[in-house]
C-alpha cells in the first residue's frame, strides 16, 4: 500500500531534495536531531498534517501551521493543503508549495517580503492573495498553476518583476486569471512589464470599515472589529509595514500608532487606516488631541496616513 505517514527517525540530521516527492503522504513528523531539508523533500505529496518537534533548534510547526519553517530566517520551506501562514513568516521558500494538490486558496500574510522560485508552482491553487510587503517575486512562482483563476494583490505601487516571461507566461495564465487590484491602480499595473499583460484586470472596491473598539488593561491595548474576515495590524510612526503585526501592543512613550485593516475577500480588500496619536501617563493611555480615553479613539476612516 502507499506510504500514508512517517515521522523521521530520531538520528536523522538531514532530507534531501526530492526525498519524498509524490510519495503519497499525508502526514510528516520532523524530528528535533533534522537540520536540514532540501528543495521540494515532499513535493506531489498529498500531506495534510506537518508537525515539527517542539525542540528542534532549526525548524519549527509555529502556531499549528502546518507548515515547516525555518525558525532563524522565519522561510516557510514545506506547505500543505492545510497550511495557515503565520504573520511572522517573511519568505515564502523556493518550491514549499509545489505539487500541492488540494489546496484551493492561499492567502500570503502582511509581512512576507519574498516569494522564491516555483514556490507555488505545480499547485491546484485557484486564489491566492498577495500582501503590499511583497517587494520581491522570483521565477517560476506560477508556473504550472493551470487551475488559478484570481491573484489578489494589495500592493497600490506595484513592484516590477525581474523576468517576468519566467513568472506568469505558464499556458493560459494571462488569459485564464483575473488580476485583482487597489482601487485606481489600474493604470499604474498596466504601466509594468507583466501585470501589463493580464487580459482582465478588475479594481477592488473598498468598503468602509466599522470602528473598532478599543481597549486598554494598564499594559496592552486591544482593538477590536466585528466586521467579519478583517484583519488587523499594527505600526509605530514610520515603520515599516511589512514589520506591521497582529495586537495586542504595549505603550510607554509619546507617539503614534497605525492600524490598517484589511478584509479578506477580493471585493472588500483595500486597506482602511486608523491612526491613533497617544502618550502615556503611566497609567492612562490617552488620545493627544482630545484626552480622550482609547475607548474613545475616533474612527478616521480610510486611507488616514496616504
Amino acid at each position: 500500500g502507499r506510504l500514508v505517514g512517517i515521522s523521521i527517525p530520531h538520528n536523522v540530521v538531514s532530507i534531501g531534495n526530492n526525498a519524498f516527492w509524490y510519495s503519497g503522504l499525508s502526514d510528516v513528523y520532523i524530528p528535533a536531531t533534522t537540520t536540514s531539508i532540501g528543495a521540494n523533500a515532499f513535493g506531489g505529496s498529498p500531506i495534510e498534517t506537518i508537525t515539527v518537534a517542539a525542540t528542534n533548534p532549526h525548524y519549527d510547526s509555529r502556531d499549528n501551521c502546518n507548515a515547516i519553517i525555518e525558525t532563524e530566517n522565519n522561510r516557510l520551506v514545506v506547505g500543505c493543503k492545510n497550511t495557515v501562514i503565520p504573520r511572522d513568516v517573511k519568505i515564502i521558500g523556493v518550491q514549499a508549495f509545489s505539487g500541492c494538490n488540494g489546496i484551493d486558496s492561499l492567502k500570503i500574510p502582511q509581512g512576507v517580503v519574498t516569494l522564491e522560485e516555483s514556490s507555488l508552482g505545480n499547485s491546484s491553487l485557484r486564489y491566492v492573495e498577495i500582501p503590499r510587503s511583497v517587494t520581491e517575486i522570483r521565477s517560476n512562482v506560477f508556473e504550472s498553476c493551470g487551475s488559478l483563476l484570481s491573484i489578489v494583490l494589495k500592493m497600490k505601487k506595484p513592484i516590477r518583476v525581474n523576468s517576468p516571461y519566467y513568472v506568469f507566461n505558464y499556458g493560459n495564465l494571462y488569459s485564464q486569471a483575473t488580476l485583482y487590484v487597489p482601487k485606481g491602480t489600474t493604470d499604474a499595473y498596466m504601466e509594468v512589464d507583466g501585470w501589463n499583460d493580464f487580459e482582465n484586470i478588475v479594481e477592488m472596491d473598498g468598503a468602509q470599515l466599522a470602528k473598532p473598539s478599543m481597549s486598554y488593561d494598564g499594559h496592552y491595548v486591544t482593538a477590536t472589529t466585528t466586521d467579519q474576515d478583517v484583519d488587523l495590524y499594527y505600526g509605530f510612526g514610520d515603520e515599516d509595514p511589512s514589520n506591521y503585526y497582529d495586537g495586542p501592543f504595549t505603550v510607554s512613550d509619546l507617539g503614534t500608532v497605525t492600524m490598517i485593516a484589511e478584509r479578506s475577500f477580493a471585493q472588500d480588500s483595500e486597506a482602511d487606516t486608523l491612526v491613533i496619536k497617544y502618550f502615556y501617563n503611566g497609567d492612562t493611555l490617552k488620545v493627544a488631541e482630545t484626552g480622550l480615553v482609547a475607548e474613545a479613539i475616533e474612527w478616521c476612516g480610510n486611507d488616514a496616513t496616504t
